[in-house]
């Protein structure tokens, strides 16, 4: 098993060369609403139908911990997906399956 990470630039340009096989991918995306500055394609998660099936998306907001109550939420709150992506890291690696977090 390899685990990778790549930007959403080098994610894209990886995915343009064809499908993704024995591989997982954690692909990280930050909302609308967190206060950056960037294209609203920025925002959106990557489309990965057709190129990888095992795929777990999370909307995460960009901040500083400080900035977290000016969004209402919490340290405890902001990454309720946590439990979840452990349990997939666990079966990608059960499955020898090659890890990509982007």
């Amino acid at each position: 098993m390899n685990v990778r990470i790549m930007s959403r630039k080098a994610m894209e340009e990886h995915l343009a060369q064809g499908v993704l096989e024995n591989t997982s991918i954690i692909s990280f995306y930050d909302p609308i609403g967190s206060g950056k500055r960037r294209k609203e394609s920025d925002y959106r998660p990557i489309f990965f139908e057709g190129k990888c099936e095992n795929v777990f998306s999370v909307a995460i907001h960009d901040l500083d911990p400080e900035a977290l109550a000016d969004f209402g939420l919490t340290v405890e709150g902001f990454f309720p997906e946590a439990t979840e992506l452990a349990r997939f890291i666990y079966d990608a690696k059960n499955e020898n399956r090659d890890i990509i977090c982007q």
